[in-house]
């Protein structure tokens, strides 16, 4: 590897640190606000418990920053609050693929048992929320009562990303402890929405969990959306070779034909991206469908079509390729050098403009370009990757320490939003600094990424 790289890497390394750095100012509490030198928990009765520092456990592992990491260790074995003291209710969703996610992810790169013991009581506090009518989870619970519920702003639905983005984590916990309960549990949702499948394979973006019956003709691979479609194919990914496995390539293709013949666009100026859906296309574009990019091309690069299929692999990945350009452009053309939260295309004139400007630390983009680096290894890849971490040390860092979101990157001196998201350390500055390693330090073949960038390790058991 160059020395450039090298160098790259190392400066990558030293924004984790710099972000660590801000996080010790509120240590134990979930989130850190950089400005104020204040914290965010997620759950406003309780202390706080560590999410930052559990959703980095891996990051530092791989950075291999080993002070930050005894010392989140001992956090975890000493100080860590009981999770059934935690009285109030908390995501599922956000729960399992950052708790449950980073543990796991933590432990397959340790064996570190603690991890894995924290992994599994977490989950054993989530499965109530999975006594619905249906199987479908509900949305929310309280980790002392078991109490569950809907969100009242979803219309009581349960959200197609959050159903759709258990399985990962679900799936290798039970392998890792012999339980089949969370296998289960994950596998009996999936098997409902193979069931109900639409004919196009686009899955509206909400469903009841109590009949089962759709809540909404609404589809996106942005917000609400997003990651039940990564995880179709990601199922597959970790466990191919597996009889049980195949039907999930067969959902995924499915759905790849139906955003492929109604979403993917081309506009008049050349840029790729993927459309919102009603029976028509809406041309808006959240940077959390960015991810959709790196979907596609890791989709061709593992040859998830079968012969005879329309959509080939080598045209996934470049697909992939050309609606990674456009999520980046987003950052180029930017004032700021940092894409929005959300884009429109004018399809008069085929170019985009920033909708809500806001900029939340997120990683899409630089997930999408790490993946296209891995898949291709054009050095390309490489150069966005650098602006893009040039104008996040330009813009988001405090100096006392961690990082902020942005309210405006439509100017040139944006206003922080004074929020440290634990994604940033979870996901945008490990993909960073993969891009800029070796391509035997999480070898995409080995590891399969869940939602929030904690690597799983794909067992041999599992070919």
């Amino acid at each position: 590897m160059s020395d450039s790289a090298n160098e790259k890497r190392k400066a990558v390394r030293d924004a984790f640190i710099h972000a660590f750095k801000g996080y010790e100012h509120v240590w134990g509490k979930d989130e850190y606000r950089p400005v104020s030198k204040g914290y965010h928990n997620w759950i406003a009765s309780s202390k706080g418990f560590g999410m930052t520092l559990i959703d980095s456990l891996d990051t530092m592992v791989i950075m291999g920053l080993k002070q930050q990491y005894e010392k989140s260790l001992n956090y975890v074995k000493n100080d860590m609050p009981s999770f059934s003291t935690i009285n109030g209710g908390i995501s599922v969703f956000e729960t399992t693929i950052r708790v449950v996610g980073g543990f796991v992810s933590a432990y397959d790169l340790t064996k570190e048992k603690i991890f894995l013991e924290k992994a599994k009581d977490m989950a054993d506090r989530l499965l109530p929320a999975f006594s619905s009518p249906t199987g479908i989870p509900y949305s929310e619970i309280n980790l002392k009562t078991g109490s569950k519920k809907t969100f009242a702003w979803a219309n009581n639905c349960a959200i197609l990303s959050e159903l759709g983005s258990l399985q990962l984590e679900f799936r290798r916990l039970s392998e890792l402890t012999g339980d089949m309960k969370y296998h289960n549990a994950v596998t009996k949702v999936m098997d409902i929405m193979e069931s109900k499948k639409p004919d196009n394979g686009l899955y509206p973006l909400k469903i009841s969990p109590t009949s089962g019956s759709w809540c909404s003709n609404y589809v996106s691979l942005g917000a609400l959306g997003d990651s039940f479609y990564e995880y179709l194919l990601k199922q597959w990914l970790l466990n191919r070779g597996t009889k049980g496995a195949e039907k999930y390539r067969f959902m995924y293709m499915a759905t790849l034909k139906g955003i492929f013949e109604n979403m993917v666009i081309k506009s008049n100026q050349g840029y790729t991206y993927v459309a919102e859906y009603e029976g028509r296309a809406h041309h808006k574009v959240d940077h959390l469908a960015c991810f959709a990019a790196g979907m596609f091309a890791l989709g061709g690069y593992f040859n998830v079509s079968t012969p005879g299929f329309q959509i080939s692999n080598k045209r996934q990945i470049e697909t992939g390729a050309e609606f990674t350009r456009t999520c980046y452009e987003t950052y180029a053309q930017m004032p700021s050098g940092i894409g929005p939260e959300t884009f429109h295309f004018d399809t008069a004139s085929g170019k985009f403009n920033p909708g809500v400007s806001t900029y939340l630390l997120r990683p899409e983009t630089v997930e999408s370009i790490f993946i296209m680096y891995r898949v291709t290894g054009d050095e390309k890849y490489r150069e966005w990757g650098w602006k893009i971490f040039q104008a996040i040390e330009s813009k988001c860092k405090i100096a006392s320490g961690g990082y902020s979101g942005l309210r405006n990157v439509a100017t040139q001196s944006p206003v922080h939003d004074d929020f440290q998201q634990s994604f940033f350390l979870a996901e945008t500055l490990k993909y960073l600094y993969l891009l800029f390693s070796p391509k035997h330090i999480i070898p995409i073949d080995k590891f399969v990424f869940n939602t929030e960038a904690h690597p799983i390790r794909v067992t041999p058991t599992n070919h």
